[in-house]
């Protein structure tokens, strides 16, 4: 895949997957993206919890796709 560099950091959920990266802890050893943001001090307070489809509407499609329990963001 030849990704145009500049077209993937205007994107928006990059931007943002690589902020949450960048305030992460990570082991030194195994560094693909430098956690400047942690080691400046800034953390992430949360990131929303499991979002799931209501009950009905999973058991109403359930038949016709298969669809997980939820998701969550990166």
């Amino acid at each position: 895949m030849n990704q145009n560099i500049n077209k993937l950091c205007k994107d928006p959920l990059f931007q943002l997957n690589l902020a949450i990266w960048l305030a992460q802890p990570q082991i030194e050893k195994y560094f693909y993206v430098y956690p400047i943001f942690y080691r400046s001090g800034v953390s992430i307070h949360s990131i929303p919890p499991l979002l799931a489809l209501p009950p009905d509407i999973r058991l109403a499609i359930s038949e016709k796709l298969d669809c997980q329990e939820g998701a969550k963001p990166d």
